[in-house]
């Protein structure tokens, strides 16, 4: 009788554990800032136009449909030639942000499903600012034991490579702009 609630146990155990084990995707979290020496203005005026993405060095072109509109959708055509196409969420002028979501693009070019994004310029007090970009997202194989490309190290480290790259270019093109 002992003998089978060890047995038991045992079974509810690997069982406990394989499903543990065996999940689909969870949503993830990226945050990158950098600290720029302009006013927020100045900076606003570069990173705030949702129609106008020129600051990344990735984009070669920014089209927008609905500018200015609570229904603007934007596509980034990359310097690869791929594209994403990314609407509007949310546009707050006076706090000097806006969230937007990614519709479509290739999961070979960015290896995420679910993709939100958020943008917020704030002042440092010190006549510096700071933006902040921020996502939310899941890996973009949504099944159990996604391939390396697709899995959740490849979502975050192409996730930080773009936010990097482009709060790079906007620091670059505020403070060597006149």
């Amino acid at each position: 009788m002992k003998m089978r609630g060890v047995m038991a146990a045992a079974a509810a155990a690997i069982f406990f554990v394989g499903a543990v084990d065996a999940h689909g995707p969870t949503r993830q979290r990226a945050d990158s800032s950098v600290e720029i020496n302009a006013s927020v203005e100045k900076v606003w005026a570069a990173v705030g136009d949702f129609g106008n993405m020129d600051w990344h060095p990735r984009v070669s072109e920014t089209q927008i449909e609905g500018a200015g509109t609570d229904e603007a959708v934007r596509t980034l055509v990359l310097e690869s030639g791929d594209a994403i196409v990314q609407e509007i969420r949310r546009y707050d002028e006076e706090r000097m942000t806006y969230a937007y979501r990614a519709t479509e693009f290739d999961v070979d070019v960015l290896p995420v499903s679910n993709y939100t994004g958020t943008i917020t310029v704030t002042e440092n007090g010190d006549g510096t600012s700071t933006v902040e970009w921020r996502a939310a997202f899941t890996r973009a194989e949504q099944q159990n034991d996604p391939p390396e490309h697709l899995n959740e190290e490849a979502a975050h480290a192409a996730i930080n490579a773009l936010y990097e790259e482009g709060l790079s270019g906007l620091k670059e093109l505020v403070e060597g702009g006149s």
